[in-house]
């Protein structure tokens, strides 16, 4: 059947093939067009003569008066390089102003020239490709784009010995990026310097738009008179064209226009417009009917070893002694083409219905009735378990595709998949089931899907239709704490801190398996590649393909010994008995790999220290701990913590069972040091422990001891005034107690600070300006240069996203010139008053444009573009400035008197960014030691390098200072809620007041007739816990986690003892005394 399955598909792709071949050459011109211009191409949508181009606007005139011929775009006579579907590459134009002797500078001389216009065109300029490009000594130039913004940047050099062949770095050669979508080329050449050392090598200067590939700056560029111009010339500019204005989903609702043919694909243009693109594996005029063709990989004879098939899209690899029986079959196809028409119809219709009773077999075979039934009396299994079709599952994974492997291990092998509604996946496909115990199978598939635990990968369904079932998990996609511990894939280093929670967390989740669940789960394959972590480093235990189930009257089971080396529980492996200890060896073995960052075995140590645990308790016996912990986390802040979590693990490792702790107990001990951790002050005055655990007490902002205001304004720490009272010099601000009232200014600067919160600084703004009158006439091209503020040395920048550069006035530009001498600016043009509107910043009285990123430095450039005198009588001076945008609204009236607006642009602010440090967040929580976020704040990165901390929502205070930040009691505001509210960590909720908890509805349900539709009498005891929890506990000094348990019905149970008040797993109760009994064990196996 397989030979015949072959044969046809080979047959009819060879038919296929044999009807639509051609050995002709693919056309890339309009058939009985013109194809070449000298030696360039002329591919449509462009073309050569009248209806061979798409449009006009593609229209390419071949001008046969030069050898070779040169192609030039027909609308606006521009030389032609090269043409692709991809882009269009024209000959430069250049902006050039030369000197000499009986022609000297003259600083601040503008030539203006207008070089490429491309607009009413399909071509913009590319500003991925393109770059603006200054070449020659003491010059500025400048790129005019839309809305009258600018671009540019300055270069200097007094003597060759200043400039570097290769290097375009603002010595003899500057360039920078050009504006998006950029259709008009005004370029304005100017003198910054009137320094006549650099005319003898320099005399000319040169301003264009060149495609960065296709130049390299020679120092030589800069000598002679015009010598350079010609190579100028001769680079390339890129643009960059489009199909019309509409998206690709516009154009192809009409099919009529929608040009794009077959094999071909759609790619959206910007701003607007489409091209088409031939798909991988084809090649052709995507453009042109009937579009692309296939290419044939196989004419390559060194693509295959032996034979080559060549396929629509791509090719085959076929050994030669196959016998594939290529040419029988095309004999046979040709003289019986109505059959083979035919059969491959019938085929595919025998194979579906096959597919189609198998996966019924299947499902019957795994017990897909017996799961049906059980859902069926399950409430909210909707959710919670579902059956998946083995069409979905093939669909999610790509047909479990290589790329789609996310992991593999010794129980089978796991996909990546996506579900509808973008819902990521994890889908294992299990090696072997045991087909005898398919009734256990699913109600432990039942049980599994009912767990619902933070620290426990979900279980979200399983797929029968296949022979070996699938499992349905969570998609958790941070790695493994194996990976992470370990420095696989370049994983960052993992603080304490997080080791230790992380720890907790699955000591937590293991607890919850082994005592809370309905019937007790052991794990069997603890270890650090089983431990997953989400993007927050929240630990998941995964892998369930090894684990147990007991009933609740056994407390162990003889079985076949699994797990993994190095992680093995000794007293397992020798007597094959299965206990809840064996989890608990396992996880003091993980504790291990967190303190020392060693792998469980490795042959690389030596004999003495290979398997890790013998080296761990000889290494505690001879009182060496902290010679074998990983370097990086050693310190003497987390000394005591390390120390008991290292007693902890050894007491795990016990060679008996017995000797060893419970889960639970284990569970407690670690969450008593993360609890330490998050709370040093636990060991202080008591007066002061209560100070610190009211949430609702007020928290300071600034350094404990340290003047708290300054006039009006409030100093937050980490700044401060006086010493040791701020984070840094660089932090401290000066109180000037001469005014009234006083004044805050940063320290090193000397800059008047008026606000500063924990996002951003805002400080007095500096203007540059330049006033006329009839004494003091405007000449045209006058430079005023100012350098108004300096934030070098400092963690502040401008804000690019808060600020703009904005200039007031008449016919006047303003530059703004930032660190590496790249520039940025606008024009503004009026005569008389008319032409100005108030609330309008756009370019009639008033301009703004944006400030590049991470400026600490700038010099303001203020120039008349024309010499007007209309404007003098209402607009005297000219200003310009950065400030918050949000600040600043244009009126008609700051143009009018003489320096009558300065004090009000002046009281505008400018908004500075900061930062701590240099390091990222990931960085910085490495080392605790210096890392300043306090408990309950977030680390947020900054826009260049450093970090700043905020409160999480729903608290608030000063999240540098310890202890952090505070909850925000909500429900201090009376009408929050209608009825009752319930303030919550970092939440609140709202409770109307006479329903109470449904304890009636609680009744009715256990009375119900039918068995299924009742409650579990777990959620019979957590709905009566609910109760009782109300009446001992004010909401106020609830625990966030236990508010989340006792408002979430599906929340995992406590690991003490319902009801039983007397029994804390904190006060040091024995698990005999918490718990109904040590978990057991059952024979149950779960598909591996």
């Amino acid at each position: 059947m397989s030979l015949l399955q072959s044969s046809l598909h080979m047959l009819s792709w060879l038919l296929v093939s044999s009807l639509l071949s051609s050995s002709a050459e693919v056309a890339n011109s309009k058939p009985g067009c013109q194809k070449n211009c000298g030696n360039l191409t002329i591919p449509y949508p462009f073309g050569i003569g009248e209806g061979c181009s798409l449009s006009e606007e593609f229209s390419i005139t071949c001008n046969n008066s030069y050898n070779p011929p040169r192609s030039y775009l027909g609308m606006i006579e521009i030389e032609v390089v090269d043409v692709s579907f991809d882009d269009l590459r024209i000959k430069n134009e250049v902006a050039y102003k030369c000197y000499n002797e009986s022609h000297p500078v003259n600083t601040g001389d503008i030539f203006s020239d207008i070089q490429i216009n491309l607009t009413g065109t399909p071509f913009t300029f590319s500003d991925t490709a393109n770059r603006f490009t200054l070449v020659g000594c003491n010059s500025m130039a400048l790129l005019l784009g839309y809305n009258n913004t600018m671009t540019g940047c300055i270069s200097t050099c007094n003597n060759t010995k200043e400039v570097d062949s290769g290097s375009c770095s603002s010595f003899g050669c500057c360039q920078t990026p050009i504006p998006k979508y950029l259709d008009v080329l005004v370029t304005l050449l100017m003198n910054v310097y009137n320094d006549s050392n650099s005319w003898t090598f320099n005399p000319c200067t040169y301003a264009f738009i060149v495609d960065q590939d296709s130049y390299t700056f020679d120092a030589s560029d800069l000598y002679g008179h015009l010598d350079s111009l010609e190579k100028f010339r001769n680079t390339s500019v890129v643009l960059d064209w489009a199909i019309g204005n509409e998206t690709c989903h516009e154009a192809q609702k009409n099919l009529a226009t929608y040009i794009c043919q077959g094999n071909s694909l759609c790619r959206e243009a910007a701003p607007r417009g489409y091209r088409c693109i031939c798909k991988t594996g084809y090649e052709g005029n995507p453009y042109l009917n009937p579009g692309c063709t296939d290419i044939d990989e196989c004419a390559d004879p060194n693509i295959c070893e032996d034979k080559c098939i060549n396929l629509p899209g791509s090719y085959q690899c076929i050994p030669e002694n196959t016998g594939f029986p290529i040419k029988a079959t095309i004999g046979l196809g040709f003289s019986l083409f109505f059959v083979i028409v035919a059969i491959p119809w019938l085929y595919f219709f025998i194979k579906r219905r096959k597919l189609i009773k198998l996966r019924e077999r299947f499902f019957q075979q795994n017990g897909g009735m017996l799961l049906q039934q059980q859902i069926a009396c399950q409430e909210g299994s909707t959710e919670s378990q579902q059956i998946f079709t083995a069409k979905e599952l093939e669909k999610a994974s790509d047909n479990y595709a290589e790329s789609r492997i996310i992991g593999r291990g010794g129980h089978g092998t796991v996909y990546k998949g996506l579900l509808p509604k973008s819902k990521v996946v994890a889908i294992k496909k299990s090696k072997i089931v045991d087909k005898s115990q398919i009734e256990q199978f699913i109600n432990e598939v039942v049980i599994l899907t009912q767990i619902n635990h933070r620290n426990v990968v979900k279980l979200l369904g399983c797929c029968l239709e296949t022979e070996v079932p699938l499992l349905v998990y969570e998609f958790v996609p941070n790695y493994t704490l194996y990976d992470h511990i370990h420095n696989h894939n370049g994983i960052l280093f993992l603080s304490w801190e997080n080791r230790l929670r992380i720890a907790a967390e699955t000591a937590s989740a293991l607890a919850y398996l082994h005592s809370a669940t309905s019937i007790p789960i052991i794990h069997r394959d603890v270890k650090s590649s089983n431990i997953l972590l989400d993007n927050n480093y929240t630990a998941k235990v995964s892998d369930f393909g090894a684990s147990r189930l007991i009933p609740l009257d056994e407390s162990q089971v003889t079985t076949l010994v699994q797990g993994t080396f190095g992680y093995l529980d000794p007293e397992y492996f020798q007597t094959s008995k299965l206990t809840e200890k064996s989890d608990v060896y396992s996880f003091g073995i993980v504790l291990l790999e967190l303190l020392t960052g060693e792998k469980p075995i490795s042959f690389e140590r030596p004999e003495i220290e290979r398997s890790l645990s013998s080296h761990f308790i000889l290494s505690m016996q001879r009182n060496r701990l902290f010679q074998i912990l990983e370097v990086q986390i050693a310190t003497e802040d987390n000394r005591e913590q390390i120390i008991a979590v290292a007693e902890l693990a050894e007491r795990c490792l016990r060679l008996k069972g017995g000797e060893r702790p419970t889960m639970k107990q284990v569970a407690v001990e670690l969450e008593k040091l993360t609890t330490l951790q998050r709370h040093p002050w636990e060991q202080a005055d008591h007066k002061e422990i209560l100070r610190l655990l009211d949430e609702h007490a007020p928290m300071d902002l600034y350094a404990p001891g340290c003047q708290k205001n300054c006039g009006n304004l409030t100093i937050p720490y980490p700044f401060g005034i006086g010493e040791g009272c701020s984070l840094s010099e660089e932090f401290s601000i000066t109180c000037n107690n001469s005014y009234n009232p006083p004044r805050p200014y940063l320290r090193l600067k000397r800059l008047e600070v008026m606000d500063i919160s924990q996002h951003d600084l805002r400080i007095k703004n500096e203007v540059a300006y330049a006033c006329y009158n009839e004494s003091h006439p405007v000449q045209t091209n006058e430079i005023l240069a100012d350098t108004p503020i300096n934030l070098n040395n400092t963690p502040f920048t401008f804000s690019d996203t808060a600020n703009r550069f904005t200039l007031l006035g008449c016919n006047s530009m303003a530059l703004l010139a930032g660190d590496n001498m790249s520039l940025s600016g606008c024009i503004s043009k009026c005569n008389q008053t008319n032409d100005v509107d108030s609330g309008s910043c756009s370019s009639s009285g008033c301009c703004q444009a944006p400030v590049p990123q991470n400026l600490k430095v700038f010099q303001t450039l203020l120039m008349n573009e024309n010499n007007y005198s209309k404007s003098w009588t209402f607009n005297p001076c000219t200003y310009a400035f950065i400030v918050d945008q949000a600040s600043y609204s244009f009126e008609a009236s700051d143009l009018y008197g003489h320096l009558d607006s300065l004090q009000k642009f002046r009281n505008a602010p400018v908004v500075i960014d900061w930062a701590i440090g240099n390091e990222t967040c990931q960085e910085a929580q490495r080392n605790l030691g210096t890392y300043l976020c306090q408990r309950n704040s977030l680390c947020l990165e900054s826009a260049s390098r450093g970090y700043r901390c905020s409160c999480k929502p729903g608290y608030e205070g000063n999240p540098y200072l310890s202890p952090g930040c505070t909850d925000i009691d909500e429900c201090a505001n009376p009408n929050i809620c209608k009825d009752k509210c319930i303030n919550l960590p970092g939440s609140y909720q709202c409770i109307p007041e006479n329903t109470g908890f449904p304890i009636k509805a609680t009744i009715e349900r256990c009375l119900t007739l039918k068995g299924c539709k009742r409650p579990r009498m777990k959620q019979v005891a957590v709905e009566l816990e609910k109760l009782t929890t109300f009446q001992r506990h004010p909401w106020e000094q609830a625990d966030h986690e236990e508010v989340l348990g006792l408002l979430d019905e599906h929340e995992p149970m406590d690991l003490y003892a319902v009801g039983n008040s007397s029994c804390n797993p904190y006060d040091g109760a024995s698990s005999g005394q918490c718990s109904a009994g040590n978990s057991a064990i059952s024979a149950i196996t779960l598909p591996r």
